[in-house]
């Protein structure tokens, strides 16, 4: 069942600007879907409904349609050591709320928190058990999530199983999600800062995934145009997290650290992936690591953009990071550090490319800044902009 034969449907840039990933193909390090045992879900229907009986093993609505909404709920429920779940071409636009928000703030603010519960019976889709989602191809499986309903996907810590440990989604586009589920008017439209989200908690972060899990493994996935009132506005880990074949696109705030990705304590494997035009207002336009482990080979990181600091990349606390074989360009930042920035432990980069970077009014520290953290360069072209 872990078949991966649409490869010429995996190319979704019709803008030639944007960098594509080298490879989908899977890596060594990507679990298969087939497992002995496994409950096994097809979801055909793109409405978003709940689940019948979830006592009864079988995703089926109250219409008799398999949903993903109640595929996940099904899978959450079983005593099967694993759920495959393969899910159609289609867009899949998540509608059901996650709650209401609180009478007293609706009273007096245009912006307020809408308390998520954590079954998947309301607002984003949140896993417990080890389970594969597979799309029928990323360009046509397309899920959505967005305002009071929130984010996608939430990866509780849970997800597990002796036969399997993790969770793995791949082949679908994840969009227009946002963290935390609101009511009112746009947050980032009129850079509102909500009230519970001023420190970057949890809660608020991740616009398309929040993960928790250990491990999620994403491949062959496009994260584009999601949002949110922390961090990690594309993609929170705070566990361990393999992104392979993969894009991180067009995600943005006015908040909190990690563009596209933030890595809050955890462990990050990139491999083969992209990430373009993703913005926050602090460190890290693309990736921010806070104190966790991060390894990137092979990628790219083009246009990418805060007013802070790192544009491309930032690495603080006791962070440890190490880039291979990896292209960093076209980055600007009106601060230092527009490609990689340092304000705490240790990156090393090696056979890469820095290039075409700009940073302040004097172009200081364009590539790669120091500020109480160790950056060391071997065999890389730093290009235009400076120096390591």
């Amino acid at each position: 069942t872990d078949d991966t034969d649409d490869t010429d449907d995996t190319d979704d840039t019709d803008d030639t600007d944007e960098p594509t990933p080298a490879s989908v193909a899977n890596p060594e390090n990507l679990p298969s879907c087939a497992v002995a045992g496994a409950l096994i879900f097809t979801v055909g229907d793109t409405a978003d409904l709940t689940d019948a009986d979830l006592a009864d093993d079988l995703c089926a609505t109250s219409t008799g349609t398999c949903t993903l909404r109640a595929a996940i709920q099904q899978a959450n429920a079983t005593a099967a050591p694993f759920t495959h779940i393969t899910v159609a071409s289609g867009d899949y636009q998540l509608s059901i709320p996650a709650g209401t928000a609180d009478s007293t703030c609706m009273a007096t603010s245009a912006t307020c928190i809408i308390a998520d519960e954590s079954e998947a019976a309301t607002g984003d889709l949140d896993v417990h058990v080890a389970m594969c989602i597979e799309g029928r191809d990323r360009d046509g499986t397309i899920i959505r999530g967005g305002g009071d309903v929130g984010r996608v996907f939430h990866l509780h810590s849970t997800a597990s199983s002796p036969e399997f440990s993790g969770v793995v989604i791949k082949n679908v586009t994840l969009t227009d999600g946002y963290a935390p589920a609101f009511w009112g008017v746009d947050p980032i439209a009129d850079l509102v800062v909500m009230a519970g989200c001023e420190s970057g908690d949890d809660a608020c972060s991740g616009g398309a995934i929040r993960a928790e899990t250990n491990t999620a493994y994403l491949h062959n996935i496009l994260v584009d145009d999601n949002a949110s009132n922390g961090n990690g506005n594309g993609i929170l880990n705070s566990a361990e997290m393999v992104l392979s074949a993969s894009e991180v696109n067009n995600n943005r705030d006015e908040l909190g650290h990690g563009g596209g990705l933030q890595n809050q304590g955890g462990t990050l494997t990139v491999q083969n992936s992209t990430f373009y035009n993703n913005r926050t207002d602090s460190s890290g336009g693309a990736i921010s690591n806070a104190g966790g482990t991060v390894s990137i080979a092979n990628s790219t990181f083009y246009a990418n953009w805060t007013p802070w600091a790192g544009s491309a990349i930032s690495n603080s606390d006791i962070g440890e990071m190490t880039i291979l074989s990896t292209t960093i360009s076209d980055q600007d930042s009106p601060n230092d550090g527009a490609a990689l920035y340092a304000s705490g432990g240790t990156v090393t980069i090696k056979n890469s490319i820095v290039a075409d970077t700009t940073a302040g009014s004097a172009n200081i520290g364009a590539n790669c800044v120091q500020n109480g953290g160790t950056i060391t360069a071997e065999d890389c072209d730093h290009g235009h902009g400076g120096t390591v």
